[in-house]
């Protein structure tokens, strides 16, 4: 088999790691010092059994229309993207079916996979949402004896939201964090995002139970707790100094999730108070003691 990866950052070079050396791997970048030897796309594509798309999401689909001419029809794409498409306000399932040909399969793996993690060979999961599960059986082959767990699920638009809002609240409990909150609170903070976690994944059309799996409740541990995560980095920053020197997959990603919740947000008061940090500007420590005094 024959795996291509767009994308040699962190996350792309962790995951690469974890396949199984029999396999016949490449890499590209946008920035080819950091493949040695880089091949051209047209070299490489053709041949490919699967690509994995370990790029910030808006990256995605300029990263895949050079692929068009090259594609073969049964390649399966793998995006590890969490955010939403600014133009559209797609999420990554959404952004994947209007990018790629008709009928080409894709894959969303999420999860749990901080990828400083993964490299140190620390162990890590992940769901692989697809339509297919023979397409997800293909893809656990290839991490067969690696330390990381997959499981199965066939709501890709679910995980999709879940990954997106994984970051979102996982930007909320960096603020918790950067104010010195008590774990009482904290524990308070994260039943409050699961809860809206599972709400608005109803309220955009798909399981709620989603919010609970490995891309859901799982990635928001590992995250949001995480001083790797560059969500909860940016959260930290914002309570401390109302400010943060560069953003996040969470951050771009809020105003069109608050777009595409309009009028929907009555029962949602942690998204609430992220609105009026993110977008209104407010200052992060009086809305999050306003937000915890009004329980």
């Amino acid at each position: 088999m024959n795996i291509v990866f767009i994308g040699a950052g962190n996350i792309g070079g962790a995951i690469r790691s974890l396949i199984k050396e029999e396999y016949c791997v490449a890499m590209w970048d946008i920035n080819p010092v950091v493949v040695p030897d880089q091949k051209a796309l047209e070299d490489i594509v053709p041949q490919a059994d699967m690509i994995f798309f370990c790029l910030q999401t808006h990256f995605l689909r300029s990263s895949i229309k050079p692929l068009l001419d090259f594609l073969k029809p049964e390649t399966i794409i793998v995006s590890v993207s969490k955010s939403i498409e600014a133009q559209t306000n797609f999420f990554v399932d959404e952004l994947l079916k209007d990018a790629l040909p008709n009928n080409q399969p894709f894959a969303l793996m999420h999860g749990p996979m901080l990828a400083k993690e993964i490299a140190c060979n620390q162990g890590s999961a992940a769901v692989i949402a697809t339509m297919s599960e023979q397409d997800f059986k293909t893809l656990a082959n290839l991490f067969l004896q690696s330390k990381i767990k997959l499981q199965y699920s066939n709501d890709v638009h679910g995980t999709a939201i879940a990954g997106v809002l994984k970051n979102v609240y996982a930007i909320a409990l960096g603020i918790a964090y950067g104010l010195g909150w008590c774990n009482n609170r904290k524990g308070w903070l994260v039943a409050s995002s699961i809860s809206e976690m599972q709400s608005i994944i109803s309220k955009l059309g798909s399981d709620p139970k989603t919010a609970l799996s490995l891309a859901g409740i799982g990635d928001l541990i590992a995250t949001g707790f995480s001083k790797l995560s560059g969500n909860q980095t940016l959260g930290r920053n914002l309570a401390k100094t109302n400010t943060y020197p560069k953003t996040s997959e969470g951050c771009m990603a809020f105003p069109s999730l608050w777009a595409l919740l309009e009028g929907k947000t009555s029962d949602l008061p942690v998204i609430t108070a992220l609105e009026k940090i993110l977008i209104q500007k407010q200052e992060a420590k009086n809305v999050f003691e306003e937000l915890f005094q009004n329980l």
